[in-house]
């Protein structure tokens, strides 16, 4: 399985390692070839954060804490991808509702300012009818 070192570093002491050729030029001295791409591992073998590398073997508790499974990796690219999706819904949800807000305050404004409008002009219209009548008389 593939890994991917999340902690400082690991050490492997034993296993099957599938390793790039610039992690055998680097580390060949502690290995034993097994087949193509594939080795043993003679002596402990330091890894980095970052560094991915293949591994058929036994991991101890604390080396599983420091490593990142490839599975495990997909599965948290799916959590991710899931919750960046939940929140961009969210997100729409809220636009929609805010403009939702916005418009309906626009609207009760417009008829505010409407029905303002109409009593104006009803209150004009009275008191030139009272100066009409006054002029009447």
């Amino acid at each position: 399985m593939k890994y991917t070192v999340i902690g400082k570093s690991v050490v492997i002491s034993g296993g099957l390692l599938t390793l790039s050729e610039a992690q055998v030029k680097d580390r060949g001295h502690l290995l034993a070839k097994s087949k193509k791409g594939q080795y043993l591992v003679a002596h402990p073998v330091t890894f980095k954060q970052g560094e991915t590398f293949g591994f058929d073997g036994q991991l101890d508790k604390y080396q599983s804490t420091l490593l990142l499974s490839e599975k495990d990796a997909e599965k948290e690219a799916a959590a991710h991808k899931a919750a960046e999706e939940a929140k961009a819904q969210a997100e729409k949800e809220a636009a929609e509702k805010a403009a939702a807000e916005a418009k309906a305050n626009a609207e009760a404004d417009q008829a505010a300012i409407t029905a303002a409008e109409e009593a104006k002009a009803q209150a004009e219209k009275e008191a030139a009818e009272k100066s009409a009548e006054k002029g009447n008389e």
